[in-house]
């Protein structure tokens, strides 16, 4: 027993280390990638196409990870996962002159480092984690998160903006990843299953799957369009990195306050406090659409995250159990599979709303009124979404009430 509680809390501390030294790094290697490829290309439609090679990128290396975590372990597959997107990121830094030809295989580069990350992240979750555990490590990690948020953006931003230097961050980036990668730990847990066929042919039979399946691709397919918007929209309206940091800096500290505001929540409370999360989201779309200007996004942008704070523990708590759901009585068998499952879902709504994406850029000219659509598009599909994500879980468990709802990250995630 003894060797058991030591196994586990191990598992725990390398879970909260790897995910802290991603986010981290993803300061310097993600947030301000878009902003240097459009002042490279001034292009939106190169922007898109890159974004949709990095997803295709991380599907791949999200398959590749799956396998690679059963033969070297949750550590090691870590591990591999930083150190090829510090190379990545060496690469980037030394193509900076050329990116604008470089891109395609830049982005599927970084795709598939990052895509390797998550296999592991999700199978932590859901499998080495009890309900209790699981709650008590979300909040930690958010609460973590929530204050690297607060201070990352506006530094970033502003060394950026006082050297102009894309390849020094990009160089930090890939110097963090590296020495996560190469410190020692004295657990690395090899999963015992191996992944089937018949294990996903079981999923995709399951009584509900088809329902979540339709939810999921369609929340890709705005959430994905919604997430480039506020990538870039920051440094559109302020060109500025320092400024678009600081942004990022102010509404993520509001999301820390409605973070820690909401930490006790329930279900059935979050139920009630999650209407507000959507209507904060629909006043952000409208506040944009009438006031494009930097006063303006900050505004909306404080009500996004408001609006995530409010709603985003409850749908991740949801998908969650709808995943459990699913699994029934085999969560130690099929994991892996049913996160295969679903990063397919993920990758087909991302290529659809890209392909729509690109498809109205290459129709009209007027970018801003094209944000502006896809913006209150996704605070409308928000709504829906939650409908029929509490109805899944509500036909499938009585006891929904009595989930913990622990504060989930609501920083604008990459």
């Amino acid at each position: 027993m003894v060797s058991d509680r030591i196994k586990k809390i191990k598992l725990i501390n390398e879970f909260y280390f790897f995910r802290i030294v991603l986010q981290i790094s993803t300061y310097f290697m993600f947030t301000f990638y878009l902003v240097l490829l459009y002042k490279e290309t001034n292009d939106f439609k190169i922007l898109i196409i890159d974004s949709v090679i990095f997803y295709v990128g991380l599907w791949v290396g999200f398959v590749f990870g799956s396998f690679a975590l059963q033969r070297i372990g949750y550590v090691n597959t870590f591990r591999l996962s930083f150190i090829i997107m510090a190379l990545a990121g060496i690469a980037i830094a030394l193509s900076i002159p050329q990116i604008a030809l470089l891109f395609p295989i830049l982005s599927l580069f970084r795709g598939f480092g990052r895509g390797i990350f998550w296999p592991v992240n999700h199978t932590y979750t859901v499998r080495e984690f009890n309900e209790t555990e699981r709650g008590s490590i979300i909040s930690i990690i958010t609460s973590t998160s929530l204050i690297l948020d607060i201070a990352f953006p506006l530094l970033v931003g502003s060394l950026l903006s006082y050297t102009g230097d894309y390849t020094l961050i990009y160089i930090i980036g890939s110097g963090i990843l590296i020495t996560a990668s190469l410190l020692k730990f004295g657990y690395n847990k090899k999963p015992t299953t191996s992944i089937t066929s018949g294990e996903i042919t079981s999923i995709l039979k399951n009584k509900i799957f088809a329902k979540y399946a339709v939810l999921t691709i369609f929340n890709e397919m705005t959430g994905v369009i919604l997430l480039f918007i506020q990538m870039i929209l920051p440094f559109i309206i302020t060109k500025n990195e320092g400024e678009a940091g600081a942004i990022l800096s102010i509404i993520n500290l509001v999301a820390a306050v409605v973070a820690y505001s909401q930490r006790k929540q329930k279900v059935r409370k979050g139920l009630g406090m999650g209407k507000y999360g959507y209507i904060f989201g629909l006043l952000a779309s409208i506040i944009l659409i009438f006031s494009w200007n930097i006063i303006g996004i900050t505004i909306s942008l404080v009500f996004v995250i408001i609006s995530s704070a409010l709603r985003s523990p409850l749908e991740e708590k949801l998908v969650i159990y709808i995943k459990e759901i699913m699994l029934d009585r085999q969560r130690n068998q099929s994991t892996i599979e049913l996160n295969l499952v679903i990063e397919t879902l993920y990758l087909i709504g991302r290529l659809i709303g890209f392909v729509i994406f690109l498809g109205f850029f290459n129709t009209f000219t007027d970018y801003e009124g094209i944000f502006k659509v896809f913006i209150l598009i996704a605070a409308i599909w928000s709504i829906i979404n939650i409908f029929f994500l509490v109805k899944i879980a509500k036909r499938n468990k009585k006891e929904l009430s009595d989930l913990n709802l622990p504060p989930s990250p609501s920083e604008l995630p990459v």
